[in-house]
C-alpha cells in the first residue's frame, strides 16, 4: 500500500423499494474517509470512493456502509494502480 493510503471503490446497491436518493447519498458521504459518492445508472446505484491507511479499516468502513437503511448489497474494489489522463506512466 502507497504510503498515503489506498483508494477503495464500494458499488452499493439499493434494497428493491427504497429510494436512491440524494438522502441516501449523503448518508454514505457522511462516512469518515469517505472521498466522494456518485449516483449511478447500472447494476449498482451509488458507487462510494474512499480512502484507507490500512486494511483493518476496510472491515469497520463497510459495516457503517452496510448499517445504512436502505443499503442491500455491497461490492468492494481495492486500487491497486491509478492512471490519468496527462500524467506520465
Amino acid at each position: 500500500m502507497a504510503e498515503d493510503g489506498a483508494d477503495v471503490f464500494t458499488l452499493v446497491r439499493v434494497e428493491a423499494g427504497a429510494p436512491a436518493d440524494a438522502g441516501l447519498g449523503r448518508s454514505l458521504a457522511r462516512i469518515p474517509g469517505v472521498v466522494e459518492v456518485h449516483s449511478v445508472a447500472g447494476a449498482s446505484d451509488f458507487v462510494v470512493r474512499w480512502r484507507i491507511r490500512n486494511f483493518e479499516e476496510v472491515v469497520g468502513r463497510l459495516h457503517r456502509i452496510r448499517s445504512i437503511r436502505g443499503v442491500a448489497t455491497t461490492q468492494t474494489l481495492l486500487s491497486v494502480s491509478r492512471y490519468r489522463e496527462g500524467e506520465a506512466p
